[in-house]
């Protein structure tokens, strides 16, 4: 027997059925030995593993061992970095807010105001540290004095007495301004 036989297939075609496959030649080895027939199984996955090594760039099967490693290696490296960030953000936090109370003590604004007294420094586009930025503001705000008032609708201080406040309320007043006014026209 030879080693590798040619087989060739043919299929009849009827005129009631469509061709379904062309003629093809399949050669189909035959061995005289188990030993043989091990050396072929073999050869087939050597040039497997050959083609896949090549498709992912790799020279040989250590090397491929190795990039999983170093693959794992990183997978643990990600998990670790993304818990140090974690932290780094919980710890950036509570560092911020204690420099936050720090300069409120500092500067002399009570924690109420600390929110709206951060926007302020924070937007401010004075130039320095945001300690010096702080101070800025507050000397701004001082300032302006009782003129402001935040978060409300009220109107700013007046300095009208109270025997003022009564005599503007009052009717026969506002008739004797009116007459005072005809008067000087």
């Amino acid at each position: 027997m030879n080693e590798n036989q040619e087989v060739k297939v043919t299929q009849e075609v009827t005129p009631e059925q469509k061709p379904q496959a062309k003629a093809t030649t399949v050669e189909v080895p035959t061995f005289n030995s188990p030993e043989e027939y091990k050396k072929h199984v073999q050869s087939i996955s050597s040039k497997a593993k050959g083609e896949l090594l090549k498709e992912l760039g790799i020279t040989k099967l250590a090397e491929g061992k190795s990039l999983l490693e170093k693959a794992k290696g990183i997978e643990t490296l990600t998990k670790e970095y993304e818990t140090l960030k974690a932290q780094n953000g919980e710890l950036t936090a509570k560092v911020t807010t204690y420099e936050n109370n720090e300069l409120l003590a500092k500067v002399g604004i009570p924690k109420e105001s600390s929110e709206m007294f951060f926007k302020l420094v924070d937007e401010s586009t004075h130039e320095g540290t945001r300690e010096q930025k702080a101070f800025y503001v507050k000397e701004q705000l001082a300032k302006l004095g009782g003129q402001v008032v935040v978060g409300t609708t009220k109107t700013p201080p007046s300095n009208k007495t109270e025997v003022d406040k009564y005599m503007e309320s009052n009717p026969r007043y506002k008739q004797y301004q009116r007459q005072q006014a005809k008067i000087k026209k």
